[in-house]
C-alpha cells in the first residue's frame, strides 16, 4: 500500500492489518516480489475526469444500442456518437459525432504516455492513412471500443489493434 507497508491477514485469528515489511524477521527473510496489479484501472479518491469517463463508459456498455444515429432519448449511438455522449456527460463537450471530425481534435500522444481517457484512433485497412474506428483508453493497455456489435473492452496489443493502431489523441 506503500512506505513499505502492506495490508493482509496473516492468518485466521487476526483481522485485516497494516504492516511494515521489515517489522519481523518473516517479512525481510521471505519477501521475493511484488506487482503492480491493476492501478491505473483503479479510480483515484476522489475520482478525476479520467476516471468518471471511463465508469461511465463501463457502466454504460451494455444499455447502448449501436445503430446509424445518435438518439440519447433511445440510447442509440454511432461509434463516434457514444464516444461523443460519454464524454458530454463529464462535462467535455466534443460536439462531434463522426470518427474523422472526433479525429480532428485534441492534441497526439504517444502510445507510450497513454492516459485514460485519451481517445484511441484505427483504420479498417493496415497502411490506410483514414480513422475508421475510435476508442476510449481505459489504462493498462485496455480500450473500450464501440463497434456495430456494441461496446467492448479490449486489449490494446492485441494483434489486431496493434496492426491497425494510427494515434491517440488527448481531447481534454
Amino acid at each position: 500500500i506503500g512506505d513499505n507497508k502492506i495490508i493482509h491477514m496473516a492468518n485466521t485469528k487476526l483481522n485485516i492489518t497494516i504492516s511494515d515489511l521489515d517489522s519481523t524477521s518473516y517479512y525481510k527473510n521471505n519477501y521475493m516480489t511484488a506487482r503492480r496489479v491493476l492501478p491505473s484501472l483503479m479510480p483515484s479518491n476522489p475520482p478525476t475526469k479520467s476516471d468518471n469517463i471511463i465508469e461511465d463508459a463501463y457502466d454504460l456498455m451494455d444499455n447502448v444500442k449501436m445503430g446509424s444515429v445518435n438518439d440519447e432519448r433511445s440510447m442509440k449511438f454511432t461509434g463516434a456518437g457514444y464516444v461523443n455522449y460519454i464524454y458530454k456527460l463529464n462535462g467535455v463537450s466534443l460536439g462531434k459525432t463522426s470518427v474523422r471530425d472526433l479525429s480532428k481534435l485534441g492534441t497526439k500522444v504517444s502510445r507510450s504516455n497513454l492516459k485514460k481517457g485519451d481517445l484511441i484512433f484505427f483504420n479498417s485497412t493496415v497502411g490506410s492513412s483514414t480513422p475508421s474506428r475510435v476508442a476510449i483508453y481505459a489504462g493498462e493497455h485496455r480500450i473500450i471500443v464501440p463497434s456495430s456489435d456494441g461496446i467492448s473492452s479490449r486489449v490494446l496489443l492485441s494483434d489486431y489493434y496493434n496492426s491497425h493502431y494510427m494515434y491517440a489523441k488527448r481531447v481534454y
